[in-house]
């Protein structure tokens, strides 16, 4: 039993890589999408574009983590997926906004903080992307991502005008969203 667990470990480990990736875009997806009052047009097309990306990206993780000697086509295709992932719930949630369809309760600091956390998983991925084309520590580039969403939610604040003087979070669920119970 061990040894079968031994001889498979890369696949396992590909297995909860891709599952984690989902759950993350998946509960990035669900605390801008709670917010909807309808959907229409645009939004439906990008969120299809979006649920295919999601669909793929076990297939994605496996060549990532596979053992063929490819490494660039590997590295690149997983970290592409991830970016177009990122990049069409943002044009989906884009496309609600535009259409009206986001409840007037909506909160924007929920919103701009965690459009800001998808910006900064976008920009880390499509940096490494480069990366990749010269070096194999490209997936070092990822360990950035917290770094990258701090830096952007700076500038954002700035931008705003708003004080920096909150705690920065490095995930979307580090607040309790409004209208829940935290758990105790």
């Amino acid at each position: 039993m061990l040894h079968f667990l031994r001889e498979h470990l890369t696949e396992y480990a590909a297995f909860l890589a891709s599952f984690t990736a989902i759950a993350i875009h998946w509960m990035i997806h669900q605390r801008l999408f709670r917010y909807a009052t309808g959907v229409a047009g645009g939004a439906i097309r990008w969120n299809l574009v979006w649920l295919l990306m999601i669909v793929i990206t076990p297939f994605t993780t496996k060549l990532l983590t596979s053992k063929a000697d490819a490494f660039q086509i590997q590295f690149i295709t997983y970290a592409a997926d991830q970016a177009l992932t990122g990049l069409f719930v943002r044009l989906a949630f884009a496309d609600l906004r535009r259409s009206g369809l986001l409840r007037t309760d909506t909160p924007p600091e929920v919103v701009a903080d965690t459009l800001t956390w998808v910006t900064a998983m976008i920009v880390t991925f499509v940096v490494s992307i480069p990366v990749a084309l010269v070096t194999h520590w490209a997936p070092l580039c990822w360990t950035l991502l917290p770094l990258t969403r701090t830096v952007l939610d700076r500038i954002r604040r700035r931008a705003e005008g708003t004080t920096d003087d909150l705690p920065l979070r490095t995930c979307p669920s580090a607040r309790p969203a409004p209208h829940t119970t935290p758990v105790t």
